[in-house]
């Protein structure tokens, strides 16, 4: 039988562990010198006490302190090298070489902490220069904002703000003393600029009779109008009878009553349709000056009314649709005076069926015709409660701040 050691444990088995253990463990510095065993003597095997194999309070575990590149004393170095591998000799083979691997892998761990330590390290300390950067910037900015620097900033800003007021006030001067002629835009009427030469230099008097001049057609989104200006000779003008001495008018009232004047070229008015929904009663067309009465009271300068049209719509034919129809008409000047360029037809009843205003644009000189083509837009319903009912539309033309000239209207009946 062979010698057994204090421990109870076999040279054969002691021999067996010893051949098994060659796998160092992670951290040793080499192989350890093993005591051989000899046959028929006992063995004494070293077993780890309790604290050799945990440690001392004040000792370290190995690697521990690595990460800060301080180095174990040597005699701690072997001691905690001795204890792992007479721990791995005196287990089964299995299990050493488990343990090896674990201490090996908590080694690789641990130099990976390690380095992710120093990383977080590194970058803290790229935190901590870039904030006393940024402090010591701002700091910088602070001290370059002070009052002694911003008040040349200030007067130099006051200085800039002076000039630009300076500039302003030249301009606005400079374009008081030449304004340029009011422009006509595109919606507005134009007649040819050789008209309004010919017309000033000619009295009406010696114009013959039915001369026409050049014929200018603009169209707009809602309202297309055609003016054709014409030379009349055939038009009585007017002379105004002298006041009695006892009337105290100004002139320039007589000037703005009895010289702007307009009517009606009998026969000029018609009515073009464009949808099957819409017809007209021609029996209610022309002379209306009776019926507005009242509505004229506020106007003394407009002394007749007419009627362009009277208009019935059949509801069940436009099938929610918007239709539109034109009014043909034309003005005559049979007046002292020119209409002034601002001469405009104004809506002062009603709904405008999409024609609310209209700019003459040029002047018309006294004994020209003016050519109106007015389109006007249908609502898809009246204002009963059933969609049917009556609308008027009525329109005045403006001159010089004054109404003048008859009347317009515009019925549609919704049936």
């Amino acid at each position: 039988p062979e010698p057994e050691n204090e421990n109870g444990a076999s040279d054969r088995r002691l021999s067996r562990a010893t051949v098994h253990s060659m796998d160092t463990p992670p951290g040793s510095r080499g192989p350890s010198p093993s005591p051989t065993p000899v046959r028929g003597k006992p063995k004494s095997k070293h077993t780890p006490g309790k604290e050799e194999f945990i440690g001392t309070p004040n000792s370290k575990v190995e690697g521990e302190g690595s990460c800060e590149g301080e180095d174990d004393d040597e005699d701690k170095e072997e001691l905690h090298y001795d204890w792992q591998f007479d721990l791995l000799n005196s287990m089964p083979r299995d299990k050493a070489l488990e343990l090896a691997r674990v201490l090996k892998r908590s080694e690789k761990e641990k130099a990976q902490a390690c380095a992710q330590a120093a990383k977080l390290r590194r970058q803290v300390q790229d935190l901590q220069r870039s904030s006393s950067e940024e402090v010591s910037q701002e700091r910088e900015a602070l001290a370059g904002g002070s009052p002694q620097t911003e008040a040349p900033k200030r007067r130099f800003g006051f200085l800039l703000a002076l000039v630009g007021m300076v500039v302003v006030l030249s301009a606005a001067v400079y374009a008081a003393g030449s304004l340029p002629p009011p422009a006509v835009s595109p919606s507005e009427a134009t007649v040819d600029s050789r008209l309004a030469a010919t017309a000033s230099a000619t009295s009406p008097s010696e114009v013959p009779a039915a001369t026409a001049v050049t014929t200018t057609t603009t169209t707009t989104t809602t309202t297309t109008t055609t003016l054709a200006l014409t030379q009349v000779a055939a038009l009585p003008v007017t002379q105004p009878a002298a006041p009695p001495p006892v009337q105290q008018t100004p002139p320039a009232a007589i000037t703005a009553v009895d010289e702007l004047s307009a009517v009606i070229t009998p026969g000029s008015t018609s009515l073009a349709f464009m949808h099957k929904a819409l017809a007209s009663d021609t029996r209610y067309l022309g002379d209306a000056t009776r019926d507005m009465a009242q509505a004229m009271a506020f106007y003394p300068t407009v002394q007749s009314a007419f009627r362009v049209g009277h208009v019935y719509v059949t509801s069940s034919a436009l099938d929610g649709r918007q239709v539109a129809y034109i009014a043909r008409l034309t003005l005559a000047n049979n007046g002292r005076q020119a209409w002034p360029a601002s001469t405009s037809l104004k809506l002062v009843l009603g709904d405008g069926l999409g024609m609310h205003g209209l700019a003459f644009g040029q002047e018309v000189p006294p004994g020209a015709t003016l050519d109106l083509e007015l389109q006007f837009e249908v609502p898809r319903h009246g204002r009963g409660a059933d969609g049917k009912g009556f609308s008027r539309s009525a329109w005045i033309m403006e001159g010089a701040g004054s109404p003048f000239g008859p009347l317009l209207l515009m019925d549609v009946v919704w049936v």
